[in-house]
């Protein structure tokens, strides 16, 4: 008897099996980190709320209220079907489902009387939620200035509904040129990879090499939640304690700084733009530790989580996170600047030419997919508690640009999480930057924005001279 009962269990399953892969796959279907991020990435004891991008953007003067509603119905709301859906558990998995959305319910005025205030009003707004989530996932904040001064829309969207890629890209749509013409659509290249094994004229070794590369960032993609904690120093927390997120962060802004600078540094040293950014925050750190009287020794570590971002697909709509977090070693304990960047050159240039990123990308996805979601949170947990700083930079609009007819001066991408976040962007041929950091932990933190900046400048008058 138990033998027939085994026999009709396994042909239920393997029909079953067989049913679900001749059904019509939801087209609607959530990407794996985009699941995760919408039930929550962390453990519940890092007391991480959700996962918004904080778009802020300022003006001399903000557009007009119901210019911009009806510009963000039509370049928004109408094209892409995410903003006008919410997850909905299914059979299939988390897949977008359609509902009511009312703009009115998504724009909130509020009123400042300074700069300062203005920031403080900003660094509020960003340590809530989005209001009413996990039912909605965007809203604008129109921040007005009663003093004449500078006014901020704040454009806040959960990281579920997409990477600083799709956003960018579909941001770019609702930007015009000061003549009010459309912009140029702006065609990202995929992350550079290369040939790190050099020229190999047997073709039977190619594979093995290839093989033996993808090996090689397995282990580094498990080292990730596995390998060695940061160090303790008045940056980090380190020593493998569990990060717990910040619910009234500290946002230091980076005194705006030319894009033609960096540039120099760049094309006079071979390195990236990446590059020097990263290296003068790695020697930002570095000045902040001796500030603190924290001096890095020898065997000081601290490591940053860099997103590597695949482009979208420029023919397709569908907004999605294709992207994966890589590991870079910060060179704080390297004596100068020009040393600093030597040291990131190398380390980005062994991320390029290998494997590694789009084998973290491939290992992520496939552990959602497969895991319980118990288990992804405490990976992701891991991660973070083993790292001292997420940073990213995302490449901006270079000209003066309007939205809804407004100039825009200044754009800040502000990102929360559990562990310090730095975050770039250019735009019209300038700099912005701000690191976002828990005052608890990390003591004096605005001394960091200028001392970035004297990174930077130190950096420039070593690689280019005193009149650089």
């Amino acid at each position: 008897m138990t033998f027939y009962v085994f026999l009709a269990a396994t042909a239920a399953l393997i029909g079953g099996f067989l049913y679900r892969r001749r059904r019509t796959p939801n087209p609607w279907l959530l990407d794996g980190p985009s699941a995760l991020m919408y039930q929550g990435g962390f453990l519940p004891q890092c007391k991480v709320p959700n996962c918004s991008i904080n778009c802020c953007l300022y003006f001399d003067k903000l557009p007009d209220l119901a210019r911009l509603k009806a510009l963000v119905q039509e370049t928004i709301v109408d094209k892409y079907f995410e903003f006008r859906a919410v997850p909905e558990r299914t059979a299939q998995g988390f897949a977008w489902t359609e509902v009511a959305t009312n703009l009115d319910e998504r724009f909130f005025l509020s009123e400042v009387s300074s700069e300062e205030e203005l920031h403080r009003k900003m660094e509020g707004i960003v340590s809530q939620n989005i209001k009413g989530y996990p039912h909605k996932l965007w809203e604008f904040h129109y921040i007005t200035n009663l003093k004449g001064g500078r006014e901020m829309l704040l454009f806040r969207v959960e990281h579920c509904l997409g990477d600083g890629l799709h956003l960018m890209r579909m941001f770019h749509a609702m930007l015009t040129d000061i003549d009010g013409k459309p912009l140029p659509i702006q065609a990202l290249p995929p992350p550079k990879t290369s040939n790190r094994w050099g020229p190999c004229h047997r073709r039977f070794f190619r594979p093995l090499l290839r093989a033996l590369d993808v090996l090689c960032s397995v282990g580094k993609v498990a080292g990730m939640a596995k390998g060695s904690f940061d160090s303790v120093t008045s940056f980090s927390q380190g020593a493998g304690q569990l990060p717990v997120f910040c619910n009234r962060p500290t946002v230091v802004i980076i005194p705006p700084h030319p894009l033609d600078l960096v540039k120099k540094i760049k094309n006079a040293t071979g390195a990236s733009v990446n590059d020097v950014i990263f290296s003068c925050l790695s020697g930002a750190i570095q000045r902040y530790l001796h500030v603190q009287r924290d001096i890095p020794g020898p065997a000081t570590s601290m490591k940053a989580l860099i997103p590597v971002g695949f482009p979208p697909d420029p023919k397709s709509t569908r907004l999605a996170n294709t992207w994966a977090f890589v590991t870079v070693p910060m060179p704080v304990t390297e004596p100068h600047p020009e040393a600093r960047l030597r040291r990131t050159m190398q380390d980005f240039t062994a991320i390029k030419t290998s494997a590694y990123a789009r084998v973290a990308l491939a290992c992520t996805n496939l552990s959602i997919k497969t895991l319980p979601i118990s288990v992804c949170r405490d990976t992701t947990t891991n991660v973070f508690a083993r790292h001292s700083i997420v940073f990213s930079n995302v490449p901006g609009p270079q000209t003066p640009v309007c939205l809804a007819g407004a100039v825009m001066t200044e754009i800040q991408q502000v990102f929360l999480n559990c562990i310090s976040q730095a975050g770039v962007l250019s735009y019209n041929g300038t700099l912005y930057g701000n690191l976002v950091v828990d005052s608890n932990l990390v003591p004096d933190p605005r001394a960091l924005g200028h001392l970035y900046i004297a990174e930077l400048q130190a950096l420039a008058a070593a690689v280019l001279g005193p009149t650089g």
